[in-house]
């Protein structure tokens, strides 16, 4: 995604037209948003039971609509509370990085999903007399990350041999 598809020129200057709006109202009108979203993720999701009034005939262009309305007042309400832009980025900043932590870590406990990977059979002297050797492979399907470290070991082992 483009890092400049907000206006922020144009952004600062409705908030400034708007300052006179009380904050009540604006965080109010960030959970409509929110809400309204919500609306639209459920029909291009087709969730079950959506009122009539919820179905358009573009279900993505819809989301893109309201998350850009959650954006705009979420920016607005920035601006309304005098947050510095360093301040908004620091915090920014610290949560992407709370975020990446989580994925690290979530990404170490989980097991990997081979569909298909390939084990050693036989490695042994090609008898070119040049030191390339002839591996003879068969497939092989590993369920959690010891069976793909075992294999790497083992390859190692008789690439050293």
């Amino acid at each position: 995604m483009a890092k400049d598809f907000i206006d922020f020129e144009l952004l600062e200057e409705l908030s400034a037209n708007d300052a006179d709006v009380d904050l009540w109202k604006k965080a109010g009108k960030l959970t409509e948003e929110v809400g309204e979203f919500w609306q639209a993720f459920l029909v291009l999701k087709e969730a079950e039971n959506l009122s009539k009034s919820a179905l358009t005939a573009n279900p993505k262009e819809a989301v893109m609509e309201e998350l850009c309305d959650v954006l705009n007042v979420t920016l607005d309400l920035f601006n309304a509370l005098n947050i510095s832009s360093d301040s908004a980025k620091a915090m920014f900043t610290a949560k992407l990085r709370k975020w990446q932590s989580k994925q690290i870590e979530a990404n170490k406990n989980k097991d990997l999903d081979f569909e298909s990977m390939l084990e050693v059979v036989d490695i042994e002297d090609s008898g070119w007399g040049d030191g390339s050797y002839s591996i003879t492979l068969s497939s092989a399907v590993f369920d959690h990350r010891e069976q793909a470290e075992e294999f790497v070991e083992e390859l190692r082992k008789k690439c050293d041999a």
